[in-house]
């Protein structure tokens, strides 16, 4: 199910518009995808092997090639995964909600967010 303009509200006097419609299956994919990413810190977090995934020059010399789509999952202090899991929760759902079709719509976002995150790693290998 998809949605017309005149489905969402006038912007409020800020010029936001937080109050769009977001039906119950756009929270699927993101709630799964933080359960998992949650379920990976933990995990790394338990056997001390947080930034195993991450990414630099030194581990894609050494072949860790795996690690420029790994590095998503990949988190510090529990404060960034919060921050991160939070930003997933209140902006996934609305983007998924107009991204069109249920199945559409979560192919579209799950791309997203593999494009996002190799644009990421991209700029921060630039940089570093």
């Amino acid at each position: 199910m998809s949605y017309a303009r005149e489905d969402y509200p006038e912007p409020d006097e800020d010029g936001r518009r937080f109050d769009w419609p977001v039906p119950q299956h756009a929270r699927i994919l993101p709630w799964l995808m933080i359960a998992a990413m949650t379920a990976i810190w933990l995990q790394q977090f338990l056997t001390d092997t947080i930034g195993a995934w991450g990414v630099s020059a030194k581990a894609l010399a050494a072949g860790q090639y795996e690690n420029v789509l790994l590095h998503m999952t990949a988190h510090g202090p529990i404060f960034h995964i919060a921050i991160n899991m939070y930003a997933l929760y209140e902006i996934g759902p609305r983007l998924i909600a107009r991204l069109g079709a249920p199945a559409r719509a979560a192919g579209a976002f799950l791309l997203l967010f593999i494009l996002s995150g190799l644009a990421g790693v991209f700029v921060f290998l630039a940089f570093h």
